[in-house]
């Protein structure tokens, strides 16, 4: 019975420990496949989320990740940042675009509508210029226009007449003015003021006073001349016939009164024939009124002028022959010179000056 017992036992296989099978009823040693077909074969792994072995029953969920939604990051948040850790700025960080651009040879929109305009703008200022100098050269040769200068009257004047003299000679000029003076027409008692003028090329142009007088070689010390102002007066009185007279205006009178005395011995050959034939030779006979009677001078004619008080202004006269004066000089003020050859010319001139009248 033991025999029988002990062979049962001998025979009976020994029990052998039931494994852990997975999900899928697999054990972890094996891995299953799955044959979809006479080539392809799945192999079936472990499940991501099973338990390492021997640890059976502790599996745990893997962690929640965080659903909260972070801010949009951009590329503007990170060059703000970078700024303001001092790393770079926006023009250093602008420029290294620029020379990347460059170096790549990348060119952006804005750089070839900015390159558009700089050769649109060349392209104009060169046309404006050159439409410029066309202008200017073709109108260039136009003969500019001759504007009559107005005439300048140093004392009120009822009429004013223009005479050109362009060109003209000592004998030339005398004889013109000679010719106005017997033509001008005009009432007894007005006056009529001659201007004197050149051409130029750009127009008309006064006479001055050193033009005049050295045109008709009037023997005048350069310093004289020098003293005188540009703007000079010739004109007509009418009394018994045209009496012609001149009006300088000087700025320094010691200077002009030494120059008129100086200039005695020739004047009245130097302003004839417009202020009256020049004597070829005697003396003439002069009557003084005044109070002192200064030594005379005699011109090259053998004329002399003589001290006179007309109008109580101090005057240098010169007498012909028979005592009726031909010339009369006066500085009447410390700024004009009046010559002409009558009392009543030289009267009526200095009431003009006096009153300074409009012109």
């Amino acid at each position: 019975m033991a025999e029988d017992l002990s062979n049962v036992s001998a025979n009976i296989p020994e029990k052998t420990p039931e494994v852990p099978k997975g999900p899928l009823g697999f054990s972890p040693e094996e891995t299953p496949s799955i044959a979809l077909d006479s080539e392809t074969i799945v192999e079936l792994g472990k499940p991501s989320g099973a338990p390492p072995e021997g640890e059976v029953g502790s599996f745990s969920p893997p962690p929640k990740k965080n659903l909260l939604v972070r801010p949009l990051r951009t590329y503007r948040d990170d060059i703000t940042k970078l700024i303001q850790k001092g790393g770079a700025s926006y023009l250093s960080m602008a420029t290294a675009q620029y020379k990347r651009q460059g170096e790549t040879g990348a060119e952006t929109t804005s750089s070839k509508r900015i390159l558009f305009l700089l050769i649109g703008s060349i392209f104009f200022i060169i046309a404006g210029i050159a439409g410029a100098g066309y202008f200017y050269f073709a109108n260039s040769t136009d003969t500019p226009p001759i504007i009559a200068p107005t005439p300048s009257a140093l004392v009120f004047a009822e009429a004013k007449q223009s005479i050109n003299v362009t060109g003209e000679g000592r004998d030339q000029l005398l004889r013109t003015l000679t010719n106005a003076r017997n033509t001008v027409s005009q009432k007894i008692g007005s006056l009529t003021h001659l201007a004197l003028t050149t051409d130029l090329q750009t127009g008309k142009k006064l006479m001055t006073s050193g033009e005049f007088l050295q045109t008709i070689g009037a023997h005048l010390p350069p310093s004289t001349l020098r003293a005188l102002e540009e703007t000079f007066m010739f004109g007509i009185y009418e009394q018994s016939g045209g009496q012609p007279f001149l009006i300088f205006k000087t700025t320094s009178f010691g200077e002009s009164y030494a120059g008129m005395l100086a200039w005695e011995p020739y004047m009245r050959q130097d302003l004839s024939p417009l202020f009256g034939q020049a004597v070829g030779g005697g003396a003439a006979t002069v009557g003084v009124i005044g109070t002192s009677t200064p030594p005379a001078s005699t011109s090259s004619g053998g004329d002399t002028f003589v001290d006179r008080v007309i109008r109580n202004k101090d005057t240098r006269v010169l007498f012909s022959g028979n005592g009726a004066p031909l010339i009369i000089y006066s500085l009447p003020d410390q700024q004009t010179i009046l010559i002409t050859t009558n009392e009543g010319t030289f009267a009526e001139i200095l009431n003009r000056i006096a009153t300074a009248r409009p012109r």
